[in-house]
């Protein structure tokens, strides 16, 4: 029963905020913060990994995801990596490499494919953040 709440909370906040991303290209803190909490309260009540995972989830996940937002200069914002943090929470620090690699290679081919269909330019932003709740998710079904 705790794994079905868990997955559906997990679920829940990749989706809506996946769907945000796509509409307003932005990733809220009243959904990302939060998310993370209640990650680190799964863990810390034995529903998902163990605490210290989940904390080292949390904190490399914003890590990895904030050192890219610096060094993008404005490519990727602070949201998303709130959102790494927010799967991290629930997926351990392990699992934050292999949604960042799902990750860009969704983002890499769908932006390929998203620029050259609608004849943009690659200054045309694309949301990552989809991308991120996409490779969570799978991550998640295979863990």
């Amino acid at each position: 029963m705790t794994e079905l709440l868990v997955g559906l909370v997990f679920f829940s906040f990749l989706l809506v905020l996946a769907f945000i991303d796509l509409d307003h290209k932005l990733l809220p803190n009243v959904l990302t913060l939060p998310g993370v909490g209640l990650g680190l309260i799964f863990s810390l009540l034995g529903w998902t990994s163990p605490f210290l995972t989940s904390v080292l989830g949390a904190a490399v996940g914003f890590g990895l995801l904030f050192l890219i937002v610096l060094t993008s200069r404005g490519g990727m914002g602070m949201g998303d990596a709130k959102l790494m943090a927010l799967i991290g929470s629930f997926l351990g620090w392990k699992a934050v490499f292999y949604v960042l690699f799902g990750a860009s290679v969704l983002g890499s081919v769908g932006g390929i494919l998203y620029l050259y269909i609608t004849k943009q330019d690659r200054k045309t932003p694309i949301p990552f953040g989809p991308c991120l709740a996409v490779a969570g998710i799978a991550l998640y079904f295979f863990l």
